[in-house]
């Protein structure tokens, strides 16, 4: 039973909860008014806005524990919340929006800090410029709904709205410049579907590689000035730049060699006078038969054509052997040595050449050959006698070294002193009639002279001078197991 006169804050002090003064019908203002704490009159389900009705301010209530969304739902503004200390993501979770947010003053890099999106801020009347200020990318202001020629007058550049996502179409119809766009990144594929002409493009600073990716022909690009030598760079073919018609002498300049300009089938003349020399048409395929008529036969040698080569190119012997080839060049071209001697090679270069014996034979004389180095045995094995040789000049030893018969030396003319200087051996001369005394006057050994067949009476007959005719015979007896007489 409460006694008359009492207060609710007298009540409040004895330790009534609000809770069953509200169950007799206590209100709001009644209990505020009694001082009973905000939280406990929100507990006991009094909202914000019967409390705020009943006087409670904003700040009481924010430290009663009401939260934004409370707040929201009694009535109080964004900028009343911001200034008893709700910050912007309390705010955004107790439901204001972005428009909302920005009537109380909060800028559109607090509402993105916020994680609002690009489009509600948009759609909080954040202009696109506002919204950059913000700290906005390109990619979010597109997710927003800007267009790129929104973005342009306020500053994106061209790699920002490229990283944002615009077409290649979005930004050129926005203004942007295409040298920006390229700088961007855009390839000239987008920016030829975008609009872009082959000569734009290449204003833009698109290389002819690029623009082969693009899908240009080589006429494309020769169209609007491109040099052979960019388009050797872009991996154009010879073939394709050629049939763009460029010359010669600009896809030389440009860098083609010889061996990618052969397919091309340009005149020799016009790959010469483009700047081309014998031997880098050489290393491109071209024979000496091609270039003939274009150039001298001293640049095709200086160019080290073979022999071969320039026989097929139809040069006569003479005039290979006037330009310098050698007679061993000369033979790997299959020319003969008749043909050599014709065209002027000398018998020395000819044997250099290592030609056969035989055919030297018939174009010299032995006795040329004799003084070019050739052998008595070299001449011998091709049919020539000991006659022959002995006529034009060859010596005994060098007849015996081409293991000419002794038969065929005496017949050939060799006098005996001659042969007996040979240091043939004692039994062949022997065999052909040389007696003892021959031998011994030429210095034979005496030993060599007793084994070369001739008779004990012939050896005794040559050897009658006392002691070293006994030494002689003992040497003898000892040899043959006999006494010789």
């Amino acid at each position: 039973m409460i006694a008359e006169g009492t207060t609710l804050e007298d009540i409040r002090v004895g330790g009534y909860p609000a809770s069953e003064l509200v169950d007799f019908g206590s209100t709001a203002v009644d209990l505020v008014n009694a001082g009973y704490p905000i939280e406990e009159l929100k507990a006991v389900g009094f909202p914000a806005s019967t409390l705020r009705d009943a006087g409670v301010s904003a700040e009481n209530l924010k430290l009663g524990g009401f939260t934004a969304g409370n707040m929201k739902l009694a009535g109080f503004l964004a900028s009343e919340l911001l200034t008893v200390g709700y910050n912007v993501l309390q705010l955004k979770a107790g439901g204001f929006n972005a428009g909302e947010l920005r009537d109380a003053g909060i800028n559109a890099e607090a509402l993105r800090l916020a994680l609002f999106t690009s489009a509600q801020v948009r759609d909080g009347g954040f202009s696109a410029e506002e919204m950059r200020a913000g700290g906005f990318d390109a990619g979010e202001m597109r997710d927003a709904g800007f267009t790129a020629g929104d973005l342009l007058p306020i500053g994106y550049t061209a790699i920002n709205v490229k990283l944002g996502g615009y077409s290649a179409t979005e930004a050129k119809g926005a203004g942007y410049a295409d040298t920006d766009m390229r700088s961007a990144g855009y390839t000239a594929a987008q920016m030829r579907d975008a609009g872009c002409t082959p000569a734009q493009l290449k204003v833009a600073g698109f290389l002819a590689g690029e623009m082969r990716n693009a899908n240009f022909s080589a006429s494309d690009l020769a169209a609007v000035g491109y040099t052979a030598g960019e388009l050797k760079t872009g991996n154009y073919s010879a073939l394709l730049v050629a049939a763009a018609g460029y010359t010669a002498a600009e896809m030389i300049l440009g860098g083609f060699t010889a061996t990618q300009l052969r397919p091309t089938n340009f005149p020799v003349d016009e790959l010469r006078d483009g700047g081309l020399n014998v031997a880098q048409l050489k290393t491109g395929g071209y024979l000496a038969s091609e270039l003939k008529d274009f150039f001298n036969i001293e640049d095709l040698k200086n160019a080290n054509f073979t022999v071969t080569a320039m026989k097929e190119a139809n040069y006569t012997p003479t005039e290979l052997h006037d330009v310098g080839y050698t007679a061993i060049q000369m033979k790997t071209g299959n020319f003969t040595v008749q043909e050599l001697v014709l065209a002027g090679y000398v018998i020395s270069e000819i044997k250099e050449a290592d030609y056969p014996v035989s055919d030297v034979k018939e174009n010299f004389t032995v006795a040329q050959m004799k003084v070019a180095g050739y052998t008595a045995l070299q001449l011998r094995l091709i049919g020539c006698t000991a006659t022959d040789l002995r006529n034009e000049g060859f010596l005994i030893g060098e007849m015996k070294s081409a293991k000419f018969p002794l038969q065929e030396l005496i017949s050939a003319g060799f006098t005996n002193n001659e042969i007996l200087g040979a240091d043939f051996l004692a039994g062949k001369l022997q065999n052909l009639g040389f007696n003892i005394l021959q031998l011994r006057n030429n210095e034979y050994p005496t030993t060599e002279i007793l084994n070369a067949g001739y008779t004990d009476e012939e050896i005794y007959e040559r050897f009658s001078n006392g002691i070293k005719l006994m030494r002689i015979y003992e040497d003898h007896v000892n040899a043959n197991g006999k006494y010789p007489f």
